[in-house]
């Protein structure tokens, strides 16, 4: 909610009138037209469906003549081929294309006919053409085109300004042409101002977001232009009401002529108005402004000068952001230079809370702020002014809980927090950046609270009054009073600019990156640390145990005799332990650096992998009496063709080792269609490792690839360490793809496999 509106809504919640209903109004489909022009709506072959209802008063040919005819009997055959063409070819995109001079077969000349295709019809409107223009037709291009050099030189906001306001006045010969600027809260002040002599000014009033409700807003984001040339105008109803293809409302979004809100239209007369036009001001895709025209008597504007006006609106648009940033240049430049200078102290320091608060320059020197601080698990560095820490440990925690997006801002803390009043001067304003939730560690910013006065145009919290009427509902209407109207606003501080909320996500990237490459140091570390627990396992631990290994041996040659046959099993029992732990030991340290091994990928021929491998395992394959089918040779891949070896032998070895069947058989293939695989994720190829073996539980088929994970005991099928299918897992995954089995107990087991990541072509 709006900090300066909340004396509306107190008003509201002790019975004042309810606004709800103005947000809800449906102000695109009003199915009917202001009457200075006339609406035709056409089905996609030109025929007329719908007609307004002035089209005799104006046109001359009556609304029931009209329906049903084709828009062909309507204009003069002379104009009639390219205007209808035109039409016929229209884009579904809404936006309106423009055909001057349109001469009607009732002989009237000089309409100016506006045409745009929504999901419903082609709206077609007729509208008078430049019959009383401020200036001539030859000399348009030249005001507009000085005007447009004037926006693009402008080097300030308030240059830029004072140039449209200028302008627009000077083509349209407005009364009144003012630039009217929305904050976040979607409230309005009036900036700028350009007015013949005599009337008050508006410069610097302010007025509520309630003035213009949020479906107004959204037609003035996707229109550039609206005229409405008499606030009293009586609107001219479509015939009929609801459009005949789809039995709905025609959706008048686009339209030029689409008739005004009635509560709208009451607010300008009590403003005094006959006449306004607004020409919208985008920022990106979000509705910056408005310059709005306002005339004390009724005034068309031809829709060529209306163009006019929208191309400057364009223009401005374009140009704003450019102009905005020019004026915050220095504070981007020193921005720029600080977020450099605090990326070299957290590269010399690994604790980046300590390099953000404790060297220069600081968290502070980055933003315009009373204080900053970092919040990373549990510790509070706090730079200049801002809440104790225990006030900041709750504002963490409501923001890891409640807010989604890594930069958060507001300029009222207490409203958003509400507890929050305690320490407003000191942060009242907050911008945090999120670097993680888990652990907390953000970086924030504190702005204490500003008291403002505010010039309102009228009391913002009467900005609709009730007013009863016999027989009938009170009726919702717009304030009659806008005399100025001042308010001291509590509980803000001075806003955050969208470059400060900018330079928080740089620099929120920045420290994720400092975190990184802290990570990546600190697994450097880490393997470093590895690879030496893995020379003390080969060199240091293996040395004593080979000695261990040389004594039961003799001792099982030389003193067998001496010994009972209990104590020669217990030396044969010592020696299998040691030989294992040796093969444990021996797995351990291969499994630490196939992890860590650099990949040498390069096309490889697997098929010829495959054969290599095979020709290795015969001899325990034909001891086991196994046969190895490959149905077809394996294709070459990209991969290292070592580790694809390692892959195919410890799958191969397993196949082999776990199989009990009377005829046992091996196959290793690869899939034709990769996507009918479940898991295969569509990569392809897709191999495979096919026994007809023993098989594997469904609940056991992750653990297989668990370390040092065996399932069966530990002399069944041939012993082993439990860490081959961690290996082939690993190296798998090394190379971006994945392992995934099927298996029936009792039946056997596929394996299958691929070696790129899926997004990968």
């Amino acid at each position: 909610m709006s900090p300066r509106l909340r004396d509306q809504a107190d008003a509201r919640a002790h019975g004042g009138p309810d606004l709800s209903g103005c947000e809800l109004e449906p102000i695109h489909v009003p199915s009917a037209v202001q009457p200075h022009g006339v609406l035709l709506a056409l089905d996609p072959e030109l025929t007329i469906i719908q007609v307004s209802e002035n089209s005799a008063v104006l046109i001359g040919v009556p609304t029931e003549e009209l329906r049903g005819r084709s828009l062909s009997t309507l204009i003069d055959p002379r104009a009639s081929g390219p205007v209808l063409n035109a039409v016929a070819n229209l884009a579904a995109s809404g936006q309106p294309s423009y055909f001057p001079g349109v001469t009607l077969r009732t002989g009237q000349s000089g309409w100016d006919a506006i045409a745009h295709r929504t999901p419903q019809a082609i709206v077609f409107e007729l509208a008078p053409g430049n019959l009383d223009a401020p200036v001539a037709t030859n000399a348009q291009y030249q005001l507009v085109r000085h005007a447009i050099a004037r926006l693009r030189s402008a080097g300030s906001l308030h240059a830029l300004c004072r140039s449209a306001v200028e302008e627009v006045r000077r083509i349209t010969g407005f009364d009144r042409v003012m630039v009217y600027r929305f904050d976040a809260d979607w409230n309005g002040e009036v900036i700028a101002e350009e007015t013949v002599d005599g009337l008050n000014s508006w410069l610097g009033l302010n007025y509520p977001a309630s003035d213009i409700p949020p479906q107004a807003r959204e037609l003035y984001r996707k229109n550039w232009l609206r005229l409405i040339a008499d606030v009293r105008y009586s609107p001219a109803r479509l015939v009929p009401a609801l459009c005949p293809i789809d039995g709905q409302p025609l959706d008048m979004s686009h339209s030029t002529l689409r008739s005004v809100s009635p509560v709208h239209l009451q607010y300008l007369k009590n403003m005094d108005v006959g006449a306004s036009m607004s020409v919208s001001i985008l920022k990106g895709d979000r509705l910056w402004g408005l310059i709005a025209c306002h005339h004390q008597t009724p005034r068309y504007v031809p829709y060529e000068l209306c163009t006019a006006c929208e191309l400057l609106g364009q223009m401005f648009s374009t140009v704003i952001s450019s102009v905005e940033d020019a004026e915050h240049r220095e504070y981007r430049t020193q921005i720029t230079q600080v977020q450099a200078q605090l990326g070299d102290s957290m590269e010399q320091e690994r604790d980046i809370a300590r390099a953000l608060t404790e060297r220069r320059p600081n968290l502070l020197a980055y933003l315009n702020a009373d204080g900053a601080a970092v919040w990373r698990e549990g510790h509070y560095e706090l730079v200049g002014r801002g809440p104790e820490a225990r006030d900041a440990e709750r504002i963490v925690r409501w923001l890891s809980s409640d807010i989604d997006s890594p930069i958060y801002q507001t300029h009222s803390l207490p409203r958003a927090l509400p507890g929050s009043e305690a320490h407003k001067d000191v942060a009242c304003g907050l911008l945090a950046a999120r670097i993680s939730r888990e652990p907390d560690f953000y970086l924030l910013w504190f702005r204490p609270e500003i008291l403002q006065t505010v010039q309102w145009a009228g009391n913002p919290a009467k900005a609709f009054e009730q007013v009863e009427v016999p027989d009938a509902p009170p009726r919702l209407c717009p304030r009659t009073s806008f005399e100025m109207w001042k308010q001291i606003v509590e509980l803000t501080s001075r806003p955050w600019l969208p470059l400060e909320l900018e330079a928080a996500e740089s620099l929120r990237v920045a420290v994720l990156s400092a975190e990184l490459a802290n990570l990546n140091a600190e697994l450097n570390r880490s393997n470093r640390e590895l690879d030496s627990f893995a020379h003390v396992a080969s060199h240091d631990l293996k040395e004593p145990l080979r000695g261990m290994q040389a004594y039961v041996h003799y001792l099982v040659e030389d003193y067998a005799p001496q010994l009972e046959e209990e104590g020669v099993r217990k030396l044969h029992v010592l020696k299998h332990l040691s030989h294992r732990m040796s093969m444990l030991i021996d797995s351990l340290l291969y499994f630490s650096r196939v992890g860590r091994s650099e990949l040498n990928r390069e096309p490889v021929n697997l098929d010829q992998v495959l054969r290599e491998t095979a020709e290795t395992l015969r001899m325990q394959a034909e001891w086991a009496n196994v046969e190895i089918r490959i149905p077809r040779p394996l294709p070459t891949v990209v991969c290292d063709g070592i580790r694809a070896g390692e892959v195919l032998q410890n799958l191969l070895s397993n196949a082999i080792k776990y199989n009990d069947s009377q005829q046992k058989i091996i196959e290793v293939g690869y899939a034709d269609d990769p996507a009918a695989l479940a898991g295969s994720g569509g990569v392809g190829p897709v191999f495979y490792v096919r026994d007809n073996g023993i098989g594997i539980a469904g609940k056991h088929s992750r653990k297989v690839f668990e370390f040092f994970k065996r399932l069966h005991g530990r002399d069944k099928y041939g012993g082993g360490t439990g860490a081959g299918l961690a290996i082939v897992k690993t190296i798998i995954e090394r190379h971006g793809g994945r392992i995934w089995l099927e298996s029936t107990p009792g039946e056997g087991t596929t394996f299958y496999f691929t070696l790129r990541p899926e997004d990968e072509t």
